[in-house]
C-alpha cells in the first residue's frame, strides 16, 4: 500500500456481490415488466411536467383493448426521468440510461487492493480516512430500505474507487474536488462502477452522488440502479459552507454531527463554527481553563477537547473541514470575567447605547492582559483545529462604548488618537494587527484569517488591513457598495448577504414585540438564487468572480436550538449547496429534485423544514402558480 501512495495513485476495490438477475431495459414510460406482483394500483410514468401518477389498470386502445401498465415506483421514475434525482446537479457532463438493473442487496464485502497491506499503512492517516468514509458509504448501503426479495436477486456489482493523490485527504481553499462516475453492465453481466478523481475529496463527492444513483423501489421490493451513467462533475466555486453559533443557544455535539452529515449529503464543505459570543463561553480551552467555568451556561454545556477532535474526525471523513471563529473586539463577555480589566461595557445598559444585542461588551484594546490571553487562546485554538482557515470575528464594534470608557479614553491621548471616528478606527486597527500577530506567533502561521465586513472594510479599508492578510465575509445586503469596494482593492471575500443567507430571519422578536430585525423568512427559492453572479451583477461588475471563494448561510441561534436547528438550516441549505455547485438555473427547474432532496434528509434522520404537501411530491408539476 505505502508504494501506491508514495506513487500518488490509490486504487481502492469495494466488492458488493449480488446474484445475478437480469436487466431491464425498455426506457420508462412505461417501464418493462418482470413479472411481478404489488397491490399498488397506482404506477408512475416519465411526462414533460415529471413523474406522473397513474392508475396501473387504464391503459385501453382504441380498439377497446386494455392491457396492464407495468408497476412503476416513483422513486424509479424519479432516479430516470428526466432531469432525475441527482443534488447538487452535476456541474458538467451527465448522462443517465432511460433503463435500470437490479441488483442484490444481500451481501457487502469491502475488498481492498493489495490485499498485503501492512500496519505501518493502516495507521497511515491518509489511508484511515479514505478507509473510513468508504466504510461510511457501505454503511448508508446498509440501512437502504429493502424487502426481502431484494435480498435473493439481482447483479453483481463492483465499484472501483480510483484515487490520483491519496495523500490530499483534507478540505482546504481550492483543493481538487472533480471526480467522474461511470456505470456500465459488462459481457459477463456485471455491475461495473468506477469513481475516478484527483484526491480524496472528489472520490468522496462521486460516493455521494452513486449513493443517490442507487435507489429501493418500494413498489416492487428491489434495489436498483441506472444501466449505464456517465458523470462529468466539478464544483463552480470552492468554499460552500454553513456557519454556526453556539454561544447564545448551546448546540449539542450530537447536533452538530447530524449538521455535518446533512452538508456531506449534497456536498458543503465547510462549517464555519461562531464557538464564543458575549453570551457565552463554551469553549473550554485548556491554557485559560476559568473562561468555561465562567462563561459556560453549565458545566454540562462546554466543549472539550474530545469533542472537538471528534467533530474535527467527523467531519474530514465526509469531506468537511471546520473553520473556528474567536469573535473579537466585538461580541465578548461572559467568561472574560476570568481576565479582570480586558472588557468594558458588559451587559451596560441601556444596551442599545453599547451594542446592537445584549448582553454588550467588547475588548479594551490598550490593556495589556488581553493579549496575554489571547497567547493562551490562540494557542489552544491552533492545537485543536488543523485546517487552513481561522475566522477572527470583528463585527459590530460600537465605537461609543469605547468612547464612553474613561480608561481607553486615556490612554488613547497618550497614544495620540483622537476621539474622532478616525482615531478609534486607528484603536481598532492596532488591535487587529496585534491580534493577527499574536495569532500567528501561537501556532496560526500560514492561514488564511477571515473577517467579517464593519466599518473598518469600508472607505479607506486597505490603510487598516491589507488584502493578503484576510478574506472578508460579507453579511450585509447583496447590494451593499462594500462588496464591489472590497473586490477592487482586490480582497477576496465570501458572501453571506443577510436577506439571503440568514436562516434565523423571519420569525417574532425576541427584545421587543413584532418580527425579527432581519424579517421576513427567506424561502429556499431566494437561498437557491443568490448565487455569486447575481451578486456581481447587482455590483455593476463585469469581473471579480475569481475574487468570490464562495457563500456560508448563516443560523444565529437567539431563537435556535438542539429541537430546532435542523429544520432551520435544512433543506434551505441544500439550495446553498446547488448554488455554489451548479448555479444558473431558476428554481423551477429544481424544485422536483429539490423536494427529492428533502426526503432524503428526512430518511437519514435529519428533520428537515417541510416544503409542501406531500400530494405535490407524488404529482410533480402540479403545485404552482
Amino acid at each position: 500500500m505505502s508504494s501506491i501512495i508514495n506513487s500518488k495513485l490509490f486504487l481502492f476495490y469495494i466488492s458488493l456481490f449480488f446474484n445475478f438477475y437480469q436487466v431491464l431495459s425498455r426506457n420508462i414510460g412505461p417501464f418493462e415488466e418482470i413479472g411481478l406482483q404489488t397491490d399498488s394500483i397506482w404506477t408512475w410514468e416519465c411526462k414533460e411536467n415529471g413523474c406522473t401518477k397513474v392508475e396501473a389498470q387504464s391503459s385501453c386502445a382504441s380498439d377497446g383493448k386494455c392491457e396492464k401498465i407495468p408497476i412503476v415506483s416513483q422513486e424509479v421514475c424519479n432516479l430516470l426521468c428526466p432531469p432525475g434525482n441527482l443534488w447538487p446537479q452535476p456541474n458538467g457532463n451527465v448522462y443517465i440510461s432511460p433503463k435500470y438493473v437490479v441488483i442484490n442487496s444481500r451481501s457487502i464485502a469491502l475488498d481492498l487492493h493489495p490485499k498485503d497491506l501492512k500496519k505501518d499503512n493502516q495507521e497511515n492517516e491518509s489511508y484511515n480516512t479514505i478507509k473510513k468514509s468508504t466504510d461510511l458509504f457501505l454503511e448508508r448501503f446498509n440501512k437502504l430500505e429493502r424487502s426481502e426479495k431484494a435480498n435473493t436477486i439481482g447483479h453483481n456489482v463492483v465499484i472501483n474507487l480510483l484515487i490520483e493523490n491519496a495523500d490530499i485527504y483534507k478540505y482546504t481553499t481550492g483543493v481538487d474536488e472533480s471526480y467522474c462516475l461511470n456505470i456500465s453492465l459488462s459481457n459477463n453481466n456485471m455491475v461495473n462502477i468506477t469513481i475516478r478523481g484527483n484526491t480524496f475529496l472528489g472520490v468522496r463527492h462521486g460516493l455521494e452522488t452513486l449513493s443517490q444513483l442507487i435507489v429501493f423501489d418500494s413498489l416492487n421490493g428491489f434495489v436498483v440502479t441506472p444501466l449505464e451513467v456517465q458523470i462529468k462533475d466539478k464544483p463552480a466555486f470552492t468554499h460552500r459552507g454553513l456557519s454556526i453559533d453556539t454561544a447564545r443557544n448551546f448546540i449539542s455535539v450530537k447536533s452538530l454531527l447530524r449538521t455535518l452529515d446533512a452538508m456531506a449529503a449534497v456536498k458543503l464543505n465547510t462549517l464555519h463554527w461562531h464557538i464564543t459570543d458575549s453570551h457565552s463561553f463554551p469553549f473550554a480551552s485548556k491554557l485559560s481553563q476559568q473562561f468555561a467555568k465562567y462563561g459556560a451556561y453549565s458545566p454540562d454545556k462546554v466543549y472539550n477537547e474530545d469533542d472537538i477532535m471528534l467533530l474535527n474526525e467527523y467531519a474530514r471523513l465526509r469531506g468537511i473541514r471546520i473553520v473556528p471563529e474567536l469573535d473579537l473586539p466585538a461580541h465578548v463577555g461572559e467568561g472574560w470575567q476570568a481576565s479582570p480589566g480586558s472588557v468594558v461595557c458588559f451587559n451596560a445598559q441601556p444596551w442599545t447605547q453599547y451594542c446592537v444585542e445584549p448582553p454588550c461588551g467588547q475588548i479594551d484594546p490598550t490593556s495589556h492582559s488581553v493579549y496575554n490571553v489571547l497567547q493562551d487562546l490562540y494557542k489552544d485554538f491552533n492545537r485543536l483545529f488543523d485546517g487552513d482557515m481561522f475566522h477572527m470575528g470583528g463585527d459590530e464594534v460600537n465605537l461609543n462604548c469605547w468612547n464612553s470608557t474613561e480608561i481607553i479614553v486615556n490612554n488613547m491621548k497618550e497614544l495620540g488618537y483622537d476621539r474622532s471616528s478616525e482615531g478609534f478606527h486607528r484603536l481598532w486597527s492596532d488591535f487587529q494587527k496585534k491580534a493577527k500577530d499574536i495569532f500567528e506567533e501561537n501556532g496560526g502561521k500560514g492561514k488564511q484569517l477571515v473577517l467579517w465586513t464593519s466599518s473598518l472594510t469600508e472607505g479607506n479599508v486597505d490603510s487598516y488591513i491589507n488584502s493578503t492578510d484576510y478574506i472578508i465575509q460579507v453579511w450585509t445586503k447583496g447590494n451593499d457598495p462594500t462588496i464591489a469596494h472590497l473586490l477592487k482593492k482586490n480582497f477576496k471575500i465570501i458572501l453571506s448577504n443577510y436577506e439571503a443567507l440568514y436562516f434565523d430571519c423571519g420569525f417574532g422578536a425576541w427584545v421587543g414585540s413584532g418580527n425579527n430585525w432581519c424579517s421576513p423568512y427567506i424561502p429556499w427559492q431566494t437561498v437557491y438564487e443568490n448565487t455569486p453572479e447575481k451578486i456581481l451583477k447587482q455590483q455593476g461588475l463585469d469581473s471579480g468572480i475569481e475574487q468570490i471563494l464562495g457563500s456560508e448561510g448563516a443560523l444565529w441561534t437567539e431563537q435556535a436550538d438542539d429541537s430546532s436547528i435542523d429544520n432551520r438550516f435544512w433543506p434551505r441549505g441544500a439550495a446553498l449547496a446547488e448554488s455554489l455547485w451548479s448555479p444558473g438555473k431558476k428554481w423551477q427547474t429544481a424544485e422536483k429534485r429539490y423536494l427529492i432532496q428533502r426526503e432524503r434528509f428526512v430518511t437519514r434522520g435529519i428533520a428537515a423544514d417541510t416544503v409542501q404537501p406531500e400530494w405535490c411530491r407524488k404529482n410533480q408539476g402540479s403545485c404552482y402558480l
